[in-house]
């Protein structure tokens, strides 16, 4: 499972909801993007002790001085993600102590039954319509192409706002485990408002309701859909027909397509099990906003399509966005595919460069 650490969390059930720390390749190159949540943010992270001392005087803190609806519940979702650290040593004892929101805000951790409570209680404290949900989410120690447990592993919000219903997830958004199954801190602003269409790609309510789509998707087509990391997203991927998370074909090549914006940089790593097969067998070749990968599998079998992108073609960090498993009756044995030297928009991929490591993992 490439390395990632299967737990159970939340006291709900075997697949953990702790997300995977995105894999990255080679070194960051920090790029400054204006945020429109700079003041909530600020006002978030700079919260004195004195206004921390109850739910109710947390909220008043942190809701006064914004005008919006949405500035509000950003500053509350940014305390909670700034200030709760998941609790891994609960999660491992089976003993998560205190979850009602008076607990979590005095002890400053939770799984994220905790996280979504408190930040439900804040919410409504500061007058605003909020749901915890609880539901499947794919986290640690699930693969691309698994079956869902019948049992659910997660809970996460929705919050009303006079623009309708908005989806977010604290656990998500705080936080995530790495390969040795330690916490790292790091705030993704992905799961503040995340759109239904992206959010239903790792997220599955146990109420259908909270998909907030306008035609819910059955429990069969979430299996089906492709695991899909918030680079995906960010970067401005799209699928080329109905997404799917497992590809079969009698005999290789594989053949992907997708809509990638020109401006965004691509690596692909074919992986069998836990390694990257050799240099030779993934070729993505561009052609505008389009690239078509093609993946030779040299054994019958099943195999993984792992995708890193950045923004700008020069970039010298991609991020994971994406994992397809795909699997063929037949092997290409030998066979690789030619470098394509001097062929206009074409890359020859060198999978064993970008073999995901340094992955982590996203907590339910």
């Amino acid at each position: 499972m490439f390395g990632l650490v299967a737990f159970s969390i939340c006291g709900f059930m075997s697949i953990s909801c702790v997300p995977a720390r995105p894999q990255q390749v080679a070194a960051p190159v920090p790029v400054p993007i204006p945020s429109p949540w700079e003041k909530a943010d600020t006002r978030a992270l700079s919260a004195p002790a004195s206004a921390e001392s109850s739910v109710a005087a947390l909220a008043a803190y942190l809701t006064g001085g914004l005008s919006s609806e949405e500035e509000k519940v950003r500053a509350l979702f940014r305390w909670v993600t700034a200030h709760i650290q998941y609790d891994i040593e609960g999660l491992r004892a089976g003993d998560y102590g205190d979850l009602s929101p008076e607990g979590v805000l005095k002890s400053r951790r939770a799984v994220c039954e905790g996280y979504a409570g408190l930040f439900e209680a804040l919410v409504k404290e500061a007058g605003f319509e909020v749901a915890t949900i609880k539901g499947f989410a794919k986290g640690v120690g699930f693969v691309a192409g698994d079956p869902v447990p019948a049992d659910f592993n997660h809970a996460w919000n929705a919050v009303r706002t006079q623009a309708g219903w908005k989806l977010l997830d604290c656990t998500w958004g705080a936080g995530a485990l790495d390969e040795q199954g330690k916490y790292v801190e790091g705030f993704d602003p992905f799961y503040f408002f995340t759109p239904p269409g992206q959010f239903i790609f790792s997220h599955f309510p146990r109420d259908p309701t909270w998909q907030l789509l306008p035609s819910p998707v059955s429990k069969a087509e979430f299996e089906a859909l492709p695991q899909v990391k918030p680079a995906f997203f960010t970067c401005g991927l799209a699928f080329v027909g109905p997404p799917m998370g497992l590809v079969t074909v009698r005999e290789p090549p594989v053949v992907l397509t997708l809509m990638v914006p020109a401006n965004v940089a691509l690596k692909i790593s074919l992986l069998k099990g836990e390694k990257p097969v050799g240099d030779g067998h993934v070729r993505t070749s561009r052609d505008g906003d389009h690239a078509v990968v093609e993946a030779l599998l040299p054994e019958p079998g099943t195999y993984f399509l792992r995708l890193f992108v950045a923004r700008g073609l020069q970039a010298s960090q991609l991020d994971w966005a994406m994992d397809l498993r795909v699997a063929s009756a037949l092997g290409s044995g030998a066979r690789t595919f030619k470098p394509d030297a001097g062929k206009k928009g074409a890359v020859k991929s060198k999978a064993s460069a970008i073999s995901g490591s340094g992955s982590t993992v996203r907590i339910e």
